[in-house]
């Protein structure tokens, strides 16, 4: 399969209700009894963010698993469940309609913490591997911590929430063909001033705890242009656990590794999980 355009994505669509009455999307790609990865978007993004990925996947064998989190692309607008913990219900809820037992999850940036929420609920004993692409377990920067976001602390977190909508992301410029399926996909637009609980609930976590605890492969991916935390921000987390996670660093790429270096990214994916 060649890279996914958004009418891909359109055909490949179904949707399921939450146990609160909330109307996801997800996308369903390649044989139903392959190994399942389930990937997981960050704050903003629609499914068409994972446009490079999905094909390479699918062709190495794999089923392909795409989501829209409540409030984002094709799911429903509704005014509740804005945070993680309710993300991750819905996740799980995602895994347990499609039956899906053992699944790679593959998050990107509050995506991430949408898994880590999940494995704090449910444990890692469902989930086969993580892959973690530009996402420190805590973005808070204190006495303890210091890869977080850049510059933010407790007192600055307000002015982060403001900011968020016109941080840049990449560090240079994505393909003309990448915007307009990402243009394309945004037919709901994101509310940023609607979901600032949501960024609010991310910003004030700390999966340090949990991700010490976890008995999965994990693959941790940092960035080294990313505008929103260093790209050592994966060897202090490996020091939480080095006997389960192992990093990788993309060079020349912002926080949109699997956009901007996708070739680099879907190696180092492949690789990991052929490995295992």
């Amino acid at each position: 399969m060649e890279n996914v355009n958004w009418p891909d994505f359109l055909a490949h669509q179904h949707q399921f209700q939450t146990n609160d009455n909330v109307t996801l999307a997800y996308g369903d790609f390649g044989p139903a009894s392959a190994q399942p990865i389930v990937l997981v978007g960050g704050y903003s993004s629609t499914q068409a963010t994972w446009c490079l990925q999905v094909g390479p996947l699918v062709a190495a064998g794999y089923r392909v698993i795409t989501f829209d989190r409540r409030n984002h692309g094709e799911s429903q607008q509704v005014t509740y469940g804005k945070t993680l913990a309710r993300h991750a219900v819905d996740l799980a809820e995602l895994l347990a309609v499609l039956e899906i037992t053992q699944p790679i999850l593959i998050g990107h940036s509050m995506g991430v913490s949408c898994i880590w929420s999940y494995i704090n609920l449910y444990t890692d004993a469902n989930v086969k591997t993580i892959i973690s692409l530009d996402s420190s377990p805590k973005v808070l920067n204190d006495e303890t911590w210091s890869t977080g976001m850049y510059g933010l602390t407790i007192n600055s977190i307000a002015e982060c929430i403001q900011d968020f909508p016109h941080l840049k992301l990449t560090a240079g410029h994505l393909d003309i063909l990448i915007k307009r399926e990402l243009g394309e996909s945004n037919r709901q637009p994101f509310d940023f001033s609607q979901m600032q609980s949501l960024l609010l609930d991310s910003l004030t976590k700390d999966w340090r705890p949990v991700i010490g605890r976890i008995t999965t492969p994990t693959l941790l991916v940092g960035a080294s242009e990313s505008s929103v935390c260093p790209a050592s921000h994966v060897d202090a987390t490996q020091e939480l656990n080095p006997k389960y996670i192992k990093t990788h660093k993309i060079y020349n790429s912002g926080h949109l590794p699997h956009l901007e270096q996708s070739a680099e990214v879907n190696r180092e994916l492949l690789n990991f999980l052929t490995a295992l």
